[in-house]
């Protein structure tokens, strides 16, 4: 069975291109102007890259947040600030920018939290709990010239996804992939270890703010096996396409058995 054409004749019938939805390209025009004022170009030419535009935009506030309490607390305390060493700063840091920090979205990884996605474990963890490092010279330029230390947030996997830095639903994972729901263009997503994205296009007749994640477990598991009849019965039973390609489901598994 040829699941290549099954997917374009999804798409053809319910597909809602993601990029060229007005808000959608407003805030994609947004977050690129905020990493321009760091000399950082972020093109962005499919649904993924506005996903990861997403991660690195809160990632970004999370940074600034951070930033700005520690300076804030700083000017505060300036006529004792200075006379302070390292470590009374940094204990004074941590007290007062627990509360803000607990705020803020974060997940954790290698036993650190993660604010800050486009970095790594390491640099997450200065910021989290040696926040002073932020007043020493060569930790100081990080404030404007951070491009260096960025990594890919897929570092993570489905963490960021889970933990509220993309505006979608999260669905589940294991440890070869993971899915979501994307509201704005009713659409599946699979997103497998290697980056490799699977999109199914619900019914456009159906919108639904919400999916029932166990509901559609069954399609990202099919989707991680590379499971072509599993997927196919998915379809069918799932509710949420149409009944053309429920009628193309049905005739692609008769054939299959031929």
């Amino acid at each position: 069975m040829n699941m290549k054409d099954f997917f374009k004749f999804c798409f053809k019938e319910n597909r809602i291109e993601l990029l060229k939805e007005k808000s959608i390209r407003d805030q994609i025009q947004q977050i690129q102007d905020q990493f321009k004022e760091y000399g950082i170009e972020l093109p962005c030419h499919h649904d993924l890259d506005y996903f990861n535009l997403q991660i690195l935009s809160r990632g970004l506030k999370n940074k600034q947040v951070i930033e700005s309490e520690y300076e804030a607390l700083a000017n505060e305390m300036f006529e004792i600030w200075q006379d302070l060493d390292y470590k009374k700063r940094n204990a004074f840091s941590q007290g007062a920018l627990a509360e803000k920090k607990e705020a803020l979205l974060w997940f954790s990884a290698q036993e650190c939290r993660i604010f800050i996605p486009f970095f790594d474990e390491l640099m997450n963890t200065l910021y989290d709990k040696e926040t002073a490092v932020l007043q020493l010279p060569q930790f100081f330029k990080l404030y404007k010239n951070f491009k260096d230390r960025m990594i890919d947030p897929f570092h993570y996997r489905h963490l960021p996804y889970e933990a509220g830095f993309v505006d979608v639903q999260f669905l589940g994972s294991r440890s070869d992939g993971f899915g979501f729901y994307c509201r704005q263009n009713h659409s599946l997503y699979v997103l497998d270890e290697k980056k490799s994205c699977t999109i199914l296009p619900l019914s456009i007749s159906n919108r639904v703010e919400t999916l029932d994640p166990q509901r559609t477990w069954g399609w990202i598991e099919a989707v991680l096996n590379q499971d072509q009849r599993a997927m196919l019965q998915w379809c069918v039973g799932c509710g949420q396409l149409n009944e053309k390609i429920k009628k193309k489901c049905i005739a692609l598994l008769a054939k299959a058995k031929r």
